[in-house]
This record gives C-alpha cells, sequence and structure tokens, in this order.
C-alpha cells in the first residue's frame, strides 16, 4: 500500500524490555539495568521492581545502590 512502511521488530538483546533491575543468580544481589557490575548474561535474573528483588532473597549492590 502506499504511504504505509513495514519495519522489522530488530531483536539484538534477550534482555526484557521491562526488566529494570537485573540480579545474579549466583551472588543473589540485584543491580539497576546500567550497573557497571553486572553478572553475564546466563547468570542474570530479571525483577520489575526492587520489593521483588527483595521477595526472592536478593540484596542490593553497593556499586550502582539501587
Amino acid at each position: 500500500m502506499p504511504g504505509i512502511k513495514i519495519i522489522a521488530k530488530e531483536e539484538s538483546s534477550p534482555e526484557p524490555q521491562y526488566a529494570k533491575y537485573i540480579g545474579n543468580k549466583n551472588s543473589k544481589i540485584f543491580h539497576i539495568n546500567t550497573c557497571s557490575s553486572l553478572p553475564i548474561e546466563k547468570n542474570r535474573v530479571y525483577f520489575d521492581s526492587i520489593e521483588e528483588a527483595i521477595k526472592q532473597g536478593y540484596k542490593a549492590c553497593n556499586i550502582c545502590n539501587p
């Protein structure tokens, strides 16, 4: 159709779009999604809120202080 553009969705990252906090499965520490101390991808757990991370037994990172 004229005037309509189809744009392919780019899926460059497996990280959920909604995740604001990223936890480390091994250390049980969570970070903001821009922290310099994020764990490697295979050790990540994603959270929507600080409350959710704490409820699952995670503690806040001392570097990014979420």
